[in-house]
């Protein structure tokens, strides 16, 4: 105790430091530091100890009491359930840890509104992310005001912090989907020829922060889901917006939600700890997706290189078209690149037409109105004939006579009134088959 020059006593802490010159020690370095606040926080806490034992325990926040010189006086015991630390545990941590920076700033900010006598302003809100005993992020909102006794008496700074883990996750979804759709909006212009020059793409992008690469690779993904089914369509669209902001987390790759898939668009020039090729980053983008979403099939089309947004609108078509082929050739997930498409792509292109319809009904209607009235399997039969296959493999696979097929065979140049020795005939009704699986691809 040592005595205030108006003639109070003032507890103090005491340190004392050896004053040693070249040749002896000459006396003793003394630093006092008054402890008055913190004894008195002290003592109004252990005697309201049992007062406030019920309300500290059960608050869902932590209750917590700091000096003006940021040093930690109480904690709650809902630190544990809140955080998984015990109070010995959180004590042990770094300073930076127990009071981090953020928190600092907000202590200082608190303080400097009392010296300055604008405690009416008071509380200060701060939120911060923080990790609890497992590893796991977590956001505390916390509220930080003076705190006095009683009787008035000045006993620091109080806190109370809450989870808002839950608000933080809801407001973040809520800002998700505003970007994917600006995103998604940006995007439909570009490949609707909206924006259609670089100068109004760049300028576009910059508004929607989008990172638009030089030299990209563009793809769609088609996830394979029946669109008929109200239920699967509300799937598709949830999952959709699952994929978009995953690939927009990663390093390299833009998506955003197109009508019947996901585009993506892939730096080229993506630089990392390990490059990939488009083929390397293609495939561990489908395997992503796999892990991602297990049990459901994926189609990624791949369009020509290119480092002209000029020509976006029409590599986009060539993913989509590739993504349709890809999906009609392949049943399970796979990657087609536009490329490889051969003929394919003639029948995707002109499945977009209005006479692709006509067509299909014109050299392949007859025959499907013959089997829905007279349930047969003729349209399926004539596919497997134009497969190339000899009279004995279609009888082995189809487990009847060949007599039978033979006899099937005239009854379909009958009702199409074709020659399935003419090459002219069996290349119509080839492609008429092949534009048919592509409208149907369509609905996927």
């Amino acid at each position: 105790m040592r005595r205030h020059k108006n003639g109070s006593l003032i507890p103090v802490s005491l340190t004392a430091y050896p004053f040693i010159t070249q040749t002896t020690q000459v006396g003793v370095y003394i630093i006092y530091r008054d402890i008055s606040r913190r004894l008195i926080a002290e003592e109004i806490l252990r005697n309201g100890e049992q007062k406030y034992r019920l309300l500290a325990e059960n608050i869902e926040g932590i209750i917590w009491l700091v000096d003006f010189d940021k040093q930690l006086l109480y904690v709650s015991p809902s630190l544990k359930r809140l955080t998984g630390f015990t109070l010995a545990e959180y004590l042990k941590r770094p300073f930076d840890e127990q009071i981090t920076p953020s928190l600092q700033a907000a202590i200082d900010e608190v303080i400097e509104a009392y010296y300055q006598g604008k405690e009416d302003q008071l509380p200060v809100l701060l939120e911060e992310e923080i990790y609890d005993k497992g590893g796991r992020r977590m956001w505390l909102e916390s509220s930080i005001r003076i705190a006095h006794g009683e009787d008035g008496q000045l006993l620091g700074l109080i806190g109370i912090s809450r989870d808002i883990t839950s608000r933080k996750r809801t407001e973040r979804l809520l800002a998700y989907s505003y970007e994917r759709k600006r995103r998604n909006q940006f995007f439909t212009a570009v490949v609707e020829k909206v924006l259609s020059t670089e100068q109004e793409i760049y300028a576009q992008a910059r508004q929607v922060r989008v990172n638009l690469p030089q030299e990209f690779s563009l793809w769609f993904c088609l996830i394979h889901t029946d669109y008929n089914l109200v239920a699967e369509s509300d799937k598709q669209e949830r999952m959709k917006d699952e994929i978009t902001d995953m690939l927009n987390w990663q390093d390299g790759f833009v998506a955003w939600n197109a009508v019947d898939g996901v585009g993506i668009v892939y730096n080229l020039r993506h630089h990392s700890e390990s490059p990939q090729s488009e083929a390397e980053a293609a495939e561990v983008c489908l395997q992503t997706l796999e892990a991602a979403h297990p049990g459901v099939k994926f189609t990624i089309g791949v369009a020509e290189p290119s480092h002209c947004l000029a020509h976006f609108s029409r590599q986009f078509r060539h993913a989509c078209s590739a993504a349709r082929i890809g999906r009609q050739k392949n049943g399970s997930s796979s990657i087609q690149y536009y490329r490889d498409c051969g003929i394919y792509e003639v029948f995707d292109s002109f499945a977009e037409t209005k006479e692709a319809v006509a067509f299909v009904d014109k050299t392949l209607g007859p025959l499907i109105e013959y089997d829905l009235n007279n349930n047969t399997e003729l349209v399926d039969t004539l596919e497997k004939i134009l497969s190339g296959s000899s009279l004995k493999d279609l009888s082995e696979q189809m487990f009847i006579h060949q007599k039978t097929i033979s006899s099937r065979r005239q009854r379909i140049e009958k009702i199409l009134l074709v020659s399935l020795e003419s090459f002219d005939d069996r290349m119509r009704l080839g492609a008429a088959f092949q534009i048919k699986k592509m409208l149907a691809a369509r609905k996927w």
